[in-house]
């Protein structure tokens, strides 16, 4: 059989069914948007699912962020670690400071420092002439006891 004929007979086939085929591709669309339509509300279906189970996720672990925060705060806030903390500032500045002043220092930094520590004196004594609650004595600093 030619090409041609094959043609022929193949047009003849589509004219005489053409009914037919009509209505199976008719059938196959139908079927297609039923099946999409199943496929595509069983996807919105799940989707919602899981926007739900995420919602729940994560709402337990906003809960448990937040009793972790409150526990971290009431820790960093308790007084008596607040006194610690401030203890152990003061004291690691003290010690820097007594540090620096034990290190070895080219003269023109020495001088410097020295400097320095007089004119921190002369405000010292010059805010507590005019200030009555002033902390500091004369003779030095007043040790700060915290309870």
């Amino acid at each position: 059989m030619s090409k041609s004929e094959a043609d022929s007979d193949f047009e003849k086939f589509v004219l005489e069914n053409s009914e037919k085929i009509i209505a199976v591709l008719k059938a196959q669309k139908n079927d297609a948007e039923v099946l999409f339509s199943d496929e595509k509300a069983k996807v919105e279906d799940l989707a919602k699912m899981n926007k739900e189970k995420i919602e729940e996720y994560a709402d337990a672990k906003k809960a448990k962020v937040e009793e972790v925060a409150i526990g971290v705060f009431g820790a960093v806030a308790n007084p008596v670690v607040q006194r610690h903390f401030i203890k152990m500032g003061m004291e690691f500045m003290m010690g820097m400071d007594e540090m620096l002043k034990a290190m070895p220092m080219p003269e023109a930094m020495k001088k410097t420092w020295e400097s320095a520590t007089d004119a921190r004196d002369i405000f010292t004594d010059s805010y507590c002439d005019v200030n009555p609650k002033c902390q500091t004595k004369k003779k030095g600093t007043k040790k700060i006891e915290l309870e």
